[in-house]
Protein backbone atom coordinates (compact mmCIF):
# COMPACT_ATOMS: atom_id res chain seq x y z
CA UNK A 1 0.00 0.00 0.00
CA UNK A 2 1.20 3.23 -1.04
CA UNK A 3 1.86 6.04 1.84
CA UNK A 4 -0.49 9.15 1.89
CA UNK A 5 1.17 12.25 1.65
CA UNK A 6 0.51 15.16 3.83
CA UNK A 7 -1.37 18.85 3.71
CA UNK A 8 0.16 21.96 5.29
CA UNK A 9 -2.63 25.02 5.30
CA UNK A 10 0.23 27.73 5.97
CA UNK A 11 -0.59 31.19 6.87
CA UNK A 12 2.09 33.51 5.08
CA UNK A 13 1.10 36.48 7.44
CA UNK A 14 0.13 39.87 6.27
CA UNK A 15 2.84 40.09 3.63
CA UNK A 16 6.37 40.74 5.19
CA UNK A 17 8.40 37.78 4.11
CA UNK A 18 10.13 38.37 7.50
CA UNK A 19 6.79 37.08 9.48
CA UNK A 20 7.03 33.86 7.85
CA UNK A 21 7.45 31.08 10.23
CA UNK A 22 10.42 29.24 10.44
CA UNK A 23 7.62 25.75 10.56
CA UNK A 24 6.34 27.45 7.11
CA UNK A 25 9.84 27.77 5.72
CA UNK A 26 10.12 23.95 6.00
CA UNK A 27 6.72 22.82 5.16
CA UNK A 28 7.55 24.96 1.86
CA UNK A 29 10.31 23.28 1.64
CA UNK A 30 8.99 19.86 1.77
CA UNK A 31 6.12 20.58 -0.49
CA UNK A 32 5.52 18.95 -3.52
CA UNK A 33 2.86 20.90 -5.08
CA UNK A 34 2.17 24.73 -3.53
CA UNK A 35 -1.60 25.61 -4.17
CA UNK A 36 -1.87 29.39 -4.41
CA UNK A 37 -5.17 30.82 -4.50
CA UNK A 38 -5.43 33.75 -6.25
CA UNK A 39 -8.52 36.64 -7.03
CA UNK A 40 -9.69 36.26 -10.71
CA UNK A 41 -9.74 39.74 -10.31
CA UNK A 42 -6.09 40.86 -9.22
CA UNK A 43 -2.97 40.52 -11.38
CA UNK A 44 -1.24 38.92 -8.99
CA UNK A 45 -1.03 36.63 -5.86
CA UNK A 46 -0.14 39.22 -2.68
CA UNK A 47 0.36 35.24 -0.58
CA UNK A 48 2.82 34.62 -3.09
CA UNK A 49 4.82 37.79 -3.38
CA UNK A 50 5.45 36.50 0.55
CA UNK A 51 6.74 33.28 -0.16
CA UNK A 52 8.40 33.89 -3.77
CA UNK A 53 11.93 33.30 -2.69
CA UNK A 54 10.74 29.99 -0.27
CA UNK A 55 9.16 28.12 -3.08
CA UNK A 56 10.54 26.88 -6.47
CA UNK A 57 8.22 27.88 -9.21
CA UNK A 58 8.16 24.72 -10.82
CA UNK A 59 5.97 23.77 -7.47
CA UNK A 60 3.04 26.32 -7.87
CA UNK A 61 0.00 25.58 -8.63
CA UNK A 62 -2.20 29.10 -8.92
CA UNK A 63 -5.96 28.83 -7.95
CA UNK A 64 -8.15 31.67 -9.51
CA UNK A 65 -11.06 32.15 -6.98
CA UNK A 66 -13.98 34.55 -8.29
CA UNK A 67 -14.96 37.45 -6.19
CA UNK A 68 -18.55 36.61 -5.97
CA UNK A 69 -20.70 36.19 -3.39
CA UNK A 70 -22.82 33.37 -5.10
CA UNK A 71 -22.52 30.12 -2.83
CA UNK A 72 -22.93 27.70 -5.60
CA UNK A 73 -20.23 29.22 -7.78
CA UNK A 74 -17.83 29.16 -4.29
CA UNK A 75 -18.67 25.90 -3.33
CA UNK A 76 -17.95 24.26 -7.26
CA UNK A 77 -13.98 26.53 -6.77
CA UNK A 78 -13.70 25.33 -3.03
CA UNK A 79 -14.84 21.65 -4.65
CA UNK A 80 -12.75 21.68 -7.64
CA UNK A 81 -9.73 22.91 -5.75
CA UNK A 82 -9.89 20.14 -2.64
CA UNK A 83 -10.41 17.43 -5.23
CA UNK A 84 -6.82 18.36 -6.65
CA UNK A 85 -5.60 18.42 -3.47
CA UNK A 86 -6.95 14.73 -2.25
CA UNK A 87 -5.82 13.45 -5.38
CA UNK A 88 -2.18 14.33 -4.55
CA UNK A 89 -2.00 13.16 -1.17
CA UNK A 90 -3.99 10.02 -1.94
CA UNK A 91 -0.92 9.33 -4.25
CA UNK A 92 2.07 9.99 -1.93
CA UNK A 93 2.30 14.04 -2.60
CA UNK A 94 3.19 16.49 0.04
CA UNK A 95 0.77 19.92 -0.73
CA UNK A 96 0.75 23.23 0.93
CA UNK A 97 -2.03 25.70 0.60
CA UNK A 98 -0.62 28.97 1.15
CA UNK A 99 -3.09 32.30 2.64
CA UNK A 100 -2.68 35.83 3.71
CA UNK A 101 -2.32 36.23 7.13
CA UNK A 102 -3.41 33.61 9.86
CA UNK A 103 -4.71 30.01 7.47
CA UNK A 104 -7.63 29.89 9.79
CA UNK A 105 -9.03 33.63 10.16
CA UNK A 106 -11.41 34.27 7.49
CA UNK A 107 -8.96 32.41 5.39
CA UNK A 108 -9.69 30.10 1.97
CA UNK A 109 -8.25 27.43 3.40
CA UNK A 110 -11.39 26.94 6.11
CA UNK A 111 -13.80 26.18 3.15
CA UNK A 112 -11.04 23.98 1.27
CA UNK A 113 -10.66 22.51 4.33
CA UNK A 114 -14.96 21.96 4.79
CA UNK A 115 -14.32 20.23 1.11
CA UNK A 116 -11.86 18.24 2.26
CA UNK A 117 -13.67 17.04 5.49
CA UNK A 118 -13.42 12.92 5.91
CA UNK A 119 -11.27 12.46 2.57
CA UNK A 120 -7.99 13.41 4.37
CA UNK A 121 -6.80 11.63 7.46
CA UNK A 122 -6.75 14.58 10.24
CA UNK A 123 -3.08 12.95 10.78
CA UNK A 124 -2.55 14.05 7.84
CA UNK A 125 -3.20 17.67 7.63
CA UNK A 126 -1.28 20.33 9.58
CA UNK A 127 -2.45 23.51 9.70
CA UNK A 128 0.14 26.30 10.51
CA UNK A 129 -0.60 29.66 12.17
CA UNK A 130 0.49 33.06 10.99
CA UNK A 131 0.31 36.60 11.96
CA UNK A 132 -2.87 38.46 11.28
CA UNK A 133 -2.91 42.15 9.55
CA UNK A 134 -4.46 43.20 12.58
CA UNK A 135 -1.91 42.31 14.79
CA UNK A 136 0.77 43.24 12.19
CA UNK A 137 -1.01 46.57 12.25
CA UNK A 138 -1.06 47.09 16.19
CA UNK A 139 2.87 46.10 16.16
CA UNK A 140 3.30 48.97 13.77
CA UNK A 141 2.52 51.61 15.94
CA UNK A 142 3.31 49.79 19.18
CA UNK A 143 -0.57 50.43 19.89
CA UNK A 144 -1.50 47.48 22.46
CA UNK A 145 -4.47 45.50 21.50
CA UNK A 146 -5.87 44.12 24.48
CA UNK A 147 -4.45 44.48 28.21
CA UNK A 148 -5.98 43.01 31.70
CA UNK A 149 -9.36 42.17 31.08
CA UNK A 150 -10.55 44.05 27.99
CA UNK A 151 -12.55 42.56 25.74
CA UNK A 152 -11.82 42.65 22.18
CA UNK A 153 -14.24 41.90 18.98
CA UNK A 154 -12.96 40.98 15.09
CA UNK A 155 -15.24 42.36 13.23
CA UNK A 156 -15.73 41.50 9.04
CA UNK A 157 -17.95 44.69 7.59
CA UNK A 158 -21.12 43.43 7.19
CA UNK A 159 -23.45 43.59 4.35
CA UNK A 160 -26.14 46.89 4.88
CA UNK A 161 -26.95 48.97 7.64
CA UNK A 162 -23.37 49.61 10.35
CA UNK A 163 -26.34 49.98 13.23
CA UNK A 164 -26.45 46.12 13.56
CA UNK A 165 -23.20 46.06 14.95
CA UNK A 166 -23.59 48.99 17.78
CA UNK A 167 -24.14 45.87 19.96
CA UNK A 168 -20.93 44.66 20.05
CA UNK A 169 -18.84 48.48 19.65
CA UNK A 170 -21.21 48.43 22.95
CA UNK A 171 -19.62 45.14 24.35
CA UNK A 172 -16.54 45.78 23.53
CA UNK A 173 -12.89 47.87 24.33
CA UNK A 174 -11.19 47.17 20.97
CA UNK A 175 -12.57 46.76 18.23
CA UNK A 176 -10.76 44.99 14.79
CA UNK A 177 -12.57 45.76 11.54
CA UNK A 178 -11.57 43.77 8.70
CA UNK A 179 -12.77 43.56 5.04
CA UNK A 180 -13.30 46.81 4.46
CA UNK A 181 -14.01 46.55 0.79
CA UNK A 182 -15.25 50.02 -0.77
CA UNK A 183 -17.42 51.10 2.51
CA UNK A 184 -13.81 52.69 4.32
CA UNK A 185 -15.59 55.98 4.11
CA UNK A 186 -19.20 55.13 5.29
CA UNK A 187 -17.40 52.99 8.05
CA UNK A 188 -15.06 56.21 8.89
CA UNK A 189 -18.43 58.09 9.01
CA UNK A 190 -19.84 55.46 11.30
CA UNK A 191 -17.09 56.14 13.66
CA UNK A 192 -17.00 59.27 14.35
CA UNK A 193 -19.83 59.22 15.30
CA UNK A 194 -20.68 56.61 17.43
CA UNK A 195 -17.04 56.41 18.83
CA UNK A 196 -16.63 59.97 19.24
CA UNK A 197 -13.74 59.83 21.82
CA UNK A 198 -11.06 56.45 20.39
CA UNK A 199 -7.82 55.92 19.28
CA UNK A 200 -7.58 54.26 16.16
CA UNK A 201 -4.82 52.69 14.06
CA UNK A 202 -5.50 52.38 10.40
CA UNK A 203 -3.30 50.01 8.19
CA UNK A 204 -3.54 49.80 4.46
CA UNK A 205 -1.25 47.28 3.20
CA UNK A 206 0.68 46.34 6.12
CA UNK A 207 4.03 44.55 5.99
CA UNK A 208 4.05 44.92 2.15
CA UNK A 209 6.14 48.16 0.16
CA UNK A 210 3.15 49.96 0.01
CA UNK A 211 2.66 49.81 3.49
CA UNK A 212 0.31 52.93 4.95
CA UNK A 213 -0.12 53.35 8.65
CA UNK A 214 -1.74 56.22 10.89
CA UNK A 215 -3.60 57.28 14.09
CA UNK A 216 -4.94 60.30 12.09
CA UNK A 217 -8.26 59.26 10.07
CA UNK A 218 -8.50 63.22 8.86
CA UNK A 219 -5.43 62.58 7.05
CA UNK A 220 -5.63 59.69 4.85
CA UNK A 221 -4.29 60.08 1.18
CA UNK A 222 -7.22 59.53 -1.61
CA UNK A 223 -5.12 56.82 -2.67
CA UNK A 224 -5.81 55.10 0.20
CA UNK A 225 -8.77 52.30 0.24
CA UNK A 226 -10.61 49.48 2.20
CA UNK A 227 -8.45 46.90 0.08
CA UNK A 228 -6.28 45.13 2.13
CA UNK A 229 -6.93 47.36 5.12
CA UNK A 230 -7.54 46.89 9.04
CA UNK A 231 -8.92 49.74 11.36
CA UNK A 232 -8.51 49.24 15.10
CA UNK A 233 -10.56 51.01 17.41
CA UNK A 234 -10.27 51.82 21.11
CA UNK A 235 -13.33 53.20 22.65
CA UNK A 236 -12.36 55.06 25.38
CA UNK A 237 -8.73 56.21 23.95
CA UNK A 238 -7.02 54.97 26.87
CA UNK A 239 -4.24 52.10 27.21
Amino acid sequence: MSKNGHLWGIGVGPGDPGLLTLKAIQALKEADVVFVPKASSRGESAALQVVAKQVDTSKLKICDFPMTRDQVDLDSCWRGVANEIAALVETGENVAFITLGDALTYSTFNYVLQQLEGRILPESITTIPGVTSFAAAGAAENFPLVCGEEFLSVIPLPDGPLDRICGILKESDVVVFMKLGDRLSELLSFIEKEIPGREVVFASRVGTPGQYVTRDLNRLPDDVTGYMSVLIVRKDGTI
